[in-house]
């Protein structure tokens, strides 16, 4: 083995330098193509993060839902729309999409609410606020209604007992007391 790798070992003294010069030229080229990447990743969050404000601002006049967590992680939870690979247009158009989505569901939230009351439907926008998950918006108000159900019906309860126990009392006639009888002593 070693005789036939012999006519190669004075090339490989030229093929390790030759290795070594191209490591030492790609780690710094390497580092630079990082630290671009990045720049371009963070110009491209700020470019999205301020249209997502703008459509933001303009489809949600409440301010907990402008100002709600939900948005602040938008992108960050989709890590493809910071990827310099995306285009910045199909990014906004995920965003546009992503907010049109969200209202539409905070409409059909509000519509479902709406002949409850206005204190039901400021529920449910809060609720929404919090997770911008339609069903489990709708889950938590209906558990929230039928609980305020069960309460009014106690209530109601309580009084009707109270009503009739007050009827029971005036209906009876009231007892006279009975006459102390003196006891007679030896």
């Amino acid at each position: 083995r070693t005789a036939l790798l012999a006519p190669f070992e004075p090339y490989e003294k030229a093929i390790n330098d030759l290795i070594e010069i191209v490591e030492s030229k790609r780690i710094p080229l390497d580092n630079k193509i990082k630290a671009i990447d990045e720049a371009l990743k963070a110009k491209q969050r700020e470019d999205l993060t301020k249209y997502l404000r703008t459509l933001v601002d303009a489809s949600f006049p409440d301010e907990a839902m402008r100002t709600a967590e939900y948005w602040n992680g938008l992108i960050d939870a989709n890590p493809k729309l910071t990827n310099i690979s995306t285009s910045l247009k199909s990014a906004k158009e995920f965003i546009a999409k992503t907010v049109e989505d969200r209202k539409n569901e905070l409409e059909v939230i509000r519509s479902t609410y709406s002949l409850k009351g206005p204190d039901y439907v400021a529920k449910a926008e809060l609720e929404f606020s919090k997770t911008f998950n339609q069903a489990e918006t709708m889950r938590r108000v209906n558990e929230f209604i039928r609980e305020e159900e069960l309460i009014a019906e106690r209530r109601r309860r309580a009084e009707q007992e109270e009503r009739e126990r007050q009827a029971a009392a005036a209906a009876k006639p009231a007892e006279a007391p009975a006459p102390v009888v003196a006891q007679e002593q030896d």
